[in-house]
């Protein structure tokens, strides 16, 4: 039989359901694509978690030294690979004064524009003054807004979250404004590394400028937020290897369950003088046509599943369909040592066994 009947013959069976394809789609996709899903599930919860590790600032240190710390050299730590965001920050003594409330002081900070990215403010420093969710309750201030103050009228350029979730709590109540230049000294350079990475955490001290005194006060280093763990610890219950080895025993084992359901017909054909390999791609193609079917379904749940940041969500996305595939190549295994297995002297038993 040539290629072109073979391929013939697998796509009538397909049309017909006498091969069930549904029902192999819907094997595949509950054995080979769970363990893609599962896989997926799996790792979008480590990214979620880790993702609530960084937010927290637990990814965040900061190197303390007053008056000793070099702005410039702060903010070039964000061109290390594994840094997201580096700034420096001091505090100013006098603070700011709304002439609504004469008598609260609301700490003012000085930071070089890096500093933005740290915290995360909705505004660049440059327009004005960035205020804590706090501060901005107190005042009724809102983005693009004007306090009087009693150094005169302050444009609030906007308003920055700093959740009570056990960081420190410096700047929950606070304001922040640019630096006039980033030449100057100050107080703390901040950096938030992810991933992980102590040669970049030990890359802050050089941030610190040299004491023009021996008794001087020794710089400090300290984690942001050390409520969740001085190192994130990834829960995952999975590899990729062992997705990978299950989806592709499950689907295996279908290929050649698929042809063991229908070992009466391929001994027939073969009595009736079909090869052998034209048999394997007959049935291969029909194993494809059903895996390719479950792979689908398998996508669309991993799709569901991975409620992540486009940046994550494309190598988790497609680790799970370099499993699918893994699954579908085992099918095809599967199908072909199926029609290894069966025998045409074996036509009668199978009927017997129908």
């Amino acid at each position: 039989m040539s290629w072109r009947a073979a391929i013939g013959e697998g796509l009538r069976d397909i049309a017909s359901g006498a091969s069930r394809p549904l029902l192999f789609a819907i094997l595949f996709a509950v054995t080979a694509g769970g363990a893609a899903t599962w896989g997926a599930v799996d790792t979008t919860s480590a990214v979620l978690a880790a993702d609530a590790y960084v937010e927290a600032g637990a990814a965040t240190f900061v190197e303390t030294s007053p008056g000793r710390i070099d702005g410039r050299a702060c903010d070039s730590l964000v061109d290390l690979a594994s840094v997201r965001a580096a700034g420096a920050v001091r505090e100013s003594p006098d603070g700011l004064v709304a002439e609504a409330l004469p008598r609260t002081r609301i700490p003012l900070f000085t930071a070089t524009q890096g500093f933005s990215d740290v915290i995360g403010f909705s505004a660049p420093l440059s327009l004005g003054v960035v205020v804590s969710t706090e501060v901005a309750s107190i005042l009724g201030a809102t983005p693009g807004a004007t306090v009087a103050t009693m150094n005169g009228p302050t444009t609030v350029a906007g308003v920055y979250d700093y959740p009570d979730d056990g960081r420190e709590a410096g700047l929950a109540y606070a304001a922040v404004e640019a630096a006039s230049s980033i030449e100057e000294r100050y107080d703390a350079c901040w950096m938030t590394v992810w991933p992980e990475d102590e040669t970049a955490v030990a890359a802050l001290s050089r941030t610190v400028i040299s004491a023009d005194e021996a008794s001087a006060e020794r710089p400090t280093l300290r984690q942001l937020n050390s409520t969740k763990g001085d190192r994130f610890v990834d829960h995952r219950t999975t590899s990729r290897p062992l997705v990978g080895g299950l989806a592709w025993a499950a689907a295996t084992l279908s290929g050649f369950g698929f042809v063991w359901f229908r070992r009466l017909v391929v001994s027939a054909d073969r009595h009736a003088g079909m090869g052998r390999r034209a048999q394997i791609l007959s049935l291969g193609v029909q194993a494809g046509i059903w895996s390719l079917s479950g792979s689908a379904l398998s996508f669309v749940a991993v799709i569901c599943v991975t409620r992540v940041s486009e940046q994550n969500r494309d190598p988790t996305v497609w680790n799970a369909l370099v499993v699918l595939l893994i699954a579908m190549i085992g099918a095809q295994l599967g199908t072909a040592a199926g029609v290894a297995t069966v025998r045409e002297r074996h036509f009668f038993r199978y009927f017997k066994e129908r």
